[in-house]
């Protein structure tokens, strides 16, 4: 593929993503639990609990020069951040897809793996899903590049495995089964053994000193950090079973049509006997990627970003279809690649609706303190989702959420501690049981609504957020919306 097309191709795709991510005012799923991690980590007084420690510390190191240039308190800085990170995550995966022995241009192979609606859709928030993806390839990638007998690769992968484990644990599987794969193929046992211990030391070594920072001792903060990864996957596997077929539609959505019939055609293509060479390298990123779909299956509630571990492996088939297509046709291979590109062209386009930088969330928060005027707050329950106005591309499309308020949106925009308390607010009126129906003045409690309001703008619904405070004839309530149309 002798053309600058897809540098050209690079260029517009991170230009657009570079905007967006300087423009969109919201956070995504997750987020700000990890950016309150972050500001724990640096010392503040606002605590969640220590979720994803890699990607929290690194949005930490963000956090601190940022504000010190007076980025001031939002979102820019970060997502400017996560996607410079997820950007090296791509050019990891190309890297690993070259060393390999797969002929296509860097920029080409960056390109493909960045044409997907995961990359496209998660790239700029404070999510670990492509950040997942990312550290999978920079296994890969010195897993090809290093030879396990000599010290640096040991280090390295061990490095990486620990990385791979403190940001998406199960995508550790993927690195996890290449070791094995290859410690048995080349018996080397005793070196594997040295990474896998290696690594689990890294990871409990950065989690003792991540707690210590925040204020926990590592004897309490370890099975705090474990049980809290046994509770997560309880509650992920607390909605019923999804048929298995799920997976094969999600990864159909996620790479659009034309991603998945040229991933399938770089499979067939790896089939054909003079492709024996370049299989022998992928046994141990096939056997992990298998291993992790078989994780996915057993996940009762199965969301398609859980997918993204399995870009770099998809990234590799579709550039093994582009070569093929440079050696048919010259110009079939830069077809190939600005058809892939115009799939996901959509979702960088779906960033200027103008939903996306209504900086509701700040709005929001603050007009909540601003009317409470509360120093401390109680939240209950879970927050309800956001979609967008546009740019559906499926009415059952359930991972293309915009974002969640929740406790650690308000607590992230207030800087007021906030406390978490079980349970749901319930239509028949204030919550006494739970206690604070006779909390004193200078506190106030949050809740969303029991059911979804229906809206005007937006084709799905949201719930309305509820504000209590101690006023003089009691508890005082308020309804405040998320909604564009007030």
């Amino acid at each position: 593929m002798k053309t600058r097309l897809p540098a050209v191709f690079l260029a517009v795709l991170l230009a657009a993503l570079a905007w967006a991510a300087w423009t969109v005012t919201v956070e995504y799923y997750d987020g700000f639990e990890y950016l309150l991690t972050a500001r724990a980590l640096l010392g503040s007084r606002l605590f969640w609990y220590l979720r994803n420690p890699a990607l929290s510390a690194y949005l930490a190191l963000v956090e601190a020069p940022w504000r010190a240039a007076g980025g001031g308190l939002g979102l820019r800085g970060f997502h400017l951040a996560m996607l410079a990170l997820n950007a090296a995550g791509a050019l990891a995966a190309a890297l690993w897809i070259r060393r390999v022995g797969v002929r296509v241009p860097l920029a080409a192979a960056v390109c493909v793996f960045a044409c997907n609606r995961l990359f496209e859709h998660y790239a700029l928030f404070a999510m670990a899903d492509i950040p997942a993806a990312g550290s999978v390839a920079a296994y890969l990638w010195v897993d090809a590049a290093v030879a396990l007998a000599s010290r640096r690769g040991r280090a390295s992968r061990a490095a990486l495995l620990a990385l791979c484990a403190l940001g998406r644990p199960q995508a550790a599987l993927i690195p996890g089964a290449v070791l094995l794969v290859q410690a048995a193929r080349d018996r080397r046992w005793k070196e594997a053994a040295v990474v896998a211990a290696a690594a689990g030391l890294l990871w409990g070594v950065f989690v003792a000193v991540a707690y210590r920072l925040v204020g926990v001792s590592f004897l309490a903060g370890l099975p705090d950090h474990l049980r809290m990864m046994t509770h997560y996957l309880r509650t992920v596997n607390a909605s019923g079973r999804e048929p298995p077929e799920d997976c094969a539609i999600f990864l159909w959505r996620a790479l659009t049509p034309a991603g998945t019939l040229l991933a399938l055609a770089g499979g067939a293509e790896l089939a054909r006997p003079q492709r024996r060479e370049l299989r022998s390298k992928l046994a141990g990123p096939a056997a992990g990627s298998a291993l992790y779909m078989l994780f996915l299956l057993g996940v009762a509630h199965l969301d398609a970003r859980y997918l993204s571990p399995l870009l770099p492996l998809a990234a590799l088939a579709q550039c093994v279809a582009l070569e093929r297509l440079a050696k048919a046709r010259t110009w079939a291979a830069p077809l190939a690649l600005a058809v892939l590109l115009a799939s996901v062209a959509p979702e960088p386009a779906r960033f200027a609706d103008p939903f996306y930088r209504a900086d509701r969330e700040r709005t929001l928060s603050q007009d909540v303190a601003a009317w409470a005027g509360a120093r401390q707050y109680f939240f209950f329950g879970d927050s309800a989702p956001l979609y967008p106005e546009r740019f559906v591309f499926h009415p059952d499309d359930d991972y293309f959420y915009v974002y969640h308020w929740n406790a650690p949106a308000f607590m992230f925009f207030t800087d007021l501690p906030a406390y978490l308390v079980p349970g749901r607010f319930s239509s028949a009126g204030w919550p006494v049981p739970y206690g604070v129906g006779g909390m004193p003045a200078g506190q106030a409690a949050v809740s969303p609504a029991p059911g979804p309001t229906p809206t005007a703008r937006l084709p799905e619904s949201v719930g309305v957020v509820y504000a209590f405070r101690r006023g003089p004839r009691g508890v005082e309530e308020r309804a405040f919306s998320l909604k564009p149309d007030g």
